[in-house]
């Protein structure tokens, strides 16, 4: 899925949604995203995610995040991270996400998350 500008989305609630595989995400830019629930989100596999530019992004609940493989991670070398809450994130910008394996992540709530710069972003458990 390749996007070229995204200007604004708003999602009020989703509740499940899943996704077998996922292949290769390219965005260019994304500049607003906002979201009211997410409850339930899986993933088979995401094996490459690109993203250009991502200014803002906001999200009200967003109550557990299943993935079940993610094939290329690097960032150093991260396997186990573990947060209660982390209430402000602030990136300049993030061009490129390559992720190893991350097997199962649960996320608490994510209430607010500006990225491009990415601001707030609460997480219970990546394991």
């Amino acid at each position: 899925m390749e996007m070229g500008d995204i200007t604004e989305l708003v999602v009020g609630d989703i509740t499940e949604m899943e996704t077998g595989d996922v292949s290769e995400l390219e965005m260019g830019d994304i500049t607003e995203l906002e979201m009211g629930d997410v409850t339930e989100l899986e993933m088979g596999d995401i094996t490459e995610a690109e993203l250009g530019d991502v200014t803002e992004l906001e999200m009200g609940d967003i109550t557990e995040l299943v993935v079940v493989s993610v094939t290329e991670m690097e960032m150093g070398d991260v396997r186990e991270l573990e947060m209660g809450d982390i209430t402000e994130l602030e990136m300049g910008d993030v061009t490129e996400l390559e992720m190893g394996d991350i097997i199962v992540g649960d996320v608490g709530d994510i209430t607010e998350g500006e990225v491009g710069d990415i601001t707030v972003m609460e997480v219970d458990d990546i394991a």
